[in-house]
Formats: C-alpha cells, structure tokens, sequence
C-alpha cells in the first residue's frame, strides 16, 4: 500500500504530538513524585530509622557494609554507627563531626555539599540531573543522572527506602533505610554527644 504525501505528513504530526505529550506527561510525573515526596519530609518533625550502607571501591575491587540508626529533628542530625561500633557522624548548624572512639579521633569541619538525610540527597541531585522512571514492580524508582554520579532512589509511600550512588569511576555507596519512626519521641539525650578529654580534636573549619 502507498501512503500519500498528505496521509504521511498527517501521520508523522500525530506521532509527533503523541511522542511530545508522553514526554511531558514524564516530566509532569516526575515533579509529581518529586513535590510529594519532599512534602511528606517538610511534615517530618522527628526521624528515626535503621540504615544498612554498602561502599563498593571499583579500583581496589573491596566492598564494606556498614549498619547504624540515624535521627533527626529539625535542627540536628546523627548517624551512630552499630557496626563499626563506636563511629558517629553528627550534624548541627552547618558543623559535621565526626567521632572515632576506636581510634580517640574527632574530626570538625564545615558541612559541604548535603546531609545524609534521604531528602537532602534528593533534593541535591535533583538540582543538577537529568531524571527518568524505571520501571519497578516494588517501589517506584527514579534515574537521576549528571556529568559524573548517577542515582537511583526507591520510594515508598512517599519516603525514600534506598538509595544508590554510582559516580564515574563505578564506586558505590548504597543506602537503605527501614524500620521507620516518623514524628515520635526521640531516645533522651541522643543528640548530646560526649567524648573524653585525651581524644585528639582536628578541627578544619575554615571560620575556626
């Protein structure tokens, strides 16, 4: 059968109009995903969760997984490591510490980049990356890809379940958070840290 000039012409402007308004129909879908999910985290006044890390080091071909709980409210943030036992990373007013009890270290600098905060890292990549959906048939699952790291993150009832960072010389960190406690009480004192007198202190802050 031959299709006449006009029949193609026709034929091409619906397949363009159809490819134009999926395409945007993705876009829509994807700021969708986005706004909600940083929604329910704005609602967030307090977080609990366990997180299970895995570091992949493509050159030296080791991996290390890591477990802990993170907490959070609106000002402070703590990661206390299980395992390595006596390792925690905390957050407040733009300040990172970081607290070695195995070695009697802590190391203070100012915060670059982001939070470890799931948000945090959404929002950050989302700035400064392409986006896609993959399909899933668990989660629903986001593609953000730039120059050098692309992410995957998992979402579920608009919280953020996993993420997955692979940057250009395919090194990994992995991030899956469980056991989710949103807007209860936090354990006593979690965020009052503590250690001895003879650890050695580096601090690097450039305003110190």
């Amino acid at each position: 059968m031959v299709i006449s000039k006009n029949k193609r012409f026709a034929l091409f402007v619906v397949l363009f109009f159809i490819f134009s308004f999926n395409s945007y129909s993705d876009n829509i879908t994807l700021t969708e995903i986005y706004k909600k999910v940083i929604a329910k985290y704005n609602e967030i006044k307090t977080y609990e969760a366990k997180i299970n890390q895995e570091n992949y080091w493509s050159e030296l071909d080791v991996e290390k997984t890591s477990t802990g709980n993170i907490y959070y409210d609106g000002e402070r943030f703590l990661l206390k490591y299980t395992e390595p036992s006596g390792q925690k990373l905390f957050i407040e007013k733009e300040v990172l510490n970081i607290i070695d009890e195995s070695n009697k270290q802590v190391f203070i600098s100012d915060l670059e980049d982001f939070e470890l905060r799931p948000d945090k890292i959404l929002t950050y990549y989302w700035k400064i990356s392409d986006k896609e959906i993959i399909t899933s048939d668990e989660y629903t699952k986001l593609k953000l890809f730039g120059e050098t790291d692309t992410l995957y993150v998992s979402i579920s009832n608009d919280l953020i379940v996993e993420i997955l960072i692979i940057d250009s010389n395919n090194n990994s960190v992995k991030y899956k958070f469980y056991d989710v406690k949103i807007n209860s009480s936090l354990p006593v004192n979690i965020f009052e840290l503590f250690y001895p007198d003879e650890f050695n202190v580096i601090d690097n802050r450039l305003n110190n």
